[in-house]
């Protein structure tokens, strides 16, 4: 409520015979933790809304290493209740930083949507890497594995999971199909300037775009459309 508060206890401790004298656990924090579990999942909720870890450090009024700390323990916290065992649809990606100088290969879950394992690199052995975060007997269930069009994804997923069937992202299918549409289009029109037929000419954006052209453009690209070039 805009101020800060602060909680200060007496923590008992106790001797085990296994680990010697340890320090009991409060049940309003974590082991080792500075801020009680209430005030990290404010803060969590912070993080996700920001943009950035400095502005929500801003925010909260707490410095860089204390609220990456909070974010550690948060990835912690939900690693040990996750489960993978309804995942049968995932996606391999691999996703560039520091401006694009480095890469890394991701895991997804599709339903629902949430990231299952990042790796370093954008290598075969990285998306190999990323199938051996699940465990066996879960590998064997994925029905369907969504990839771009590299071959090393491709080639890790009929190594470990060869019953996953491969499906492209439909934005690298486009990519390749506009770009086949384009040189045909220019072969055709290479070909037609031969017979002084310029009909093609400035036509590009018309065979690319997802709408038809509209008012006059649109009659001449019908006309085109009907020529069956």
């Amino acid at each position: 409520m805009q101020f800060t508060t602060q909680i200060r206890a007496g923590l008992p401790r106790c001797v085990c015979p296994e680990h010697g004298v340890v320090t009991l656990v409060p049940m309003w924090a974590e082991p080792g933790s500075r801020f009680t579990l209430l005030f990290e999942a404010f803060a969590v909720q912070v993080l996700k809304a920001c943009a950035s870890l400095t502005q929500a450090a801003e925010l909260l009024r707490l410095d860089w290493d204390g609220l990456q700390r909070i974010m550690d323990r948060a990835v912690a916290r939900g690693l040990a209740f996750r489960s993978t065992e309804e995942v049968t649809r995932v996606a391999l990606d691999e996703k560039s930083f520091s401006r694009s100088q480095a890469f890394v290969s991701v895991l997804t879950d599709h339903s629902p949507p949430r990231v299952l394992e990042v790796v370093p690199g954008r290598t075969t052995e990285a998306a190999l890497a990323l199938w051996a975060s699940l465990p066996e007997p879960q590998r064997k269930k994925v029905e369907a594995a969504s990839m771009d069009m590299g071959a090393n994804f491709a080639a890790a997923t009929r190594r470990t999971a060869p019953q996953a069937k491969i499906v492209h992202d439909r934005f690298n299918i486009l990519q390749h199909l506009n770009q086949t549409v384009d040189q045909v289009r220019r072969a055709e029109h290479k070909r037609l300037s031969t017979e002084c037929d310029n009909s093609l000419a400035g036509t590009k954006y018309d065979w690319l775009r997802r709408t038809s052209p509209e008012g006059e453009r649109a009659l001449a690209f019908d006309e085109l459309c009907e020529r069956e070039l």
